[in-house]
């Protein structure tokens, strides 16, 4: 749930993914159950996001923000694994005694290409105020789990993480002499963003 600490949702997904499977007949109808609820929750994390970066004044908004960007990043890398990610799946052979995790088991479910932009629009230190132009800080907490919630989808999309490589470098050299808005926590993120792409991606950074 989306209501959930943020420091329970990833074991909430977890949880969610291993019951689909659970209860499915056959890998296809665990790919079927997962990819319809993983969905779902990437529309509702949408309009979370959505509702506070037309109104990033609005405080009230920024813990539900903040379930929605760990979410965004969970969701993304439910039956990621680094060895059959995407379409090598569909060349496994599934046994009946397998773990029915393994049944989604490199399945990918792409965000919509708005969801990504939102995410990215939270990073910079500064948001400007839809309508009014006016600009104000970004909470420090949301960049650095913005900046989590990016990398993760930069692990299913190779396209995403070129663009990304780009905002990752910048923020690890801004000069926060000109504004405030410091936050070790956010530099840090960067960096283990940075570092799984390296891993990910060895000829893109």
């Amino acid at each position: 749930s989306g209501r959930a600490d943020s420091d329970i949702i990833g074991s909430c997904v977890v949880a969610l993914t291993a019951l689909t499977a659970t209860v499915a007949d056959t890998p296809r109808e665990a790919v079927a159950g997962c990819t319809s609820w993983i969905k779902e929750l990437f529309k509702s994390c949408e309009g979370v996001l959505e509702r506070f970066i037309s109104n990033p004044g609005d405080t009230e908004l920024v813990e539900a923000t903040s379930r929605a960007l760990f979410l965004v990043g969970e969701v993304a890398v439910v039956g990621f694994h680094s060895d059959d990610d995407g379409g090598l799946r569909e060349e496994r052979v599934f046994n009946e005694d397998d773990d029915r995790v393994e049944w989604v088991r490199g399945m990918k479910v792409s965000p919509t290409s708005r969801l990504a932009s939102l995410v990215q629009v939270l990073l910079p230190p500064k948001m400007v105020m839809v309508g009014k132009g006016e600009e104000v800080l970004t909470p420090p907490g949301l960049r650095a789990l913005a900046y989590l919630s990016l990398g993760k989808l930069c692990l299913r999309d190779a396209e995403l993480a070129k663009t990304a490589v780009n905002l990752l470098a910048r923020e690890i050299h801004y000069d926060y002499s000109v504004t405030s808005g410091d936050n070790a926590a956010v530099r840090s993120n960067a960096l283990v963003v940075l570092g799984d792409m390296c891993i990910r991606y060895t000829n893109l950074v």
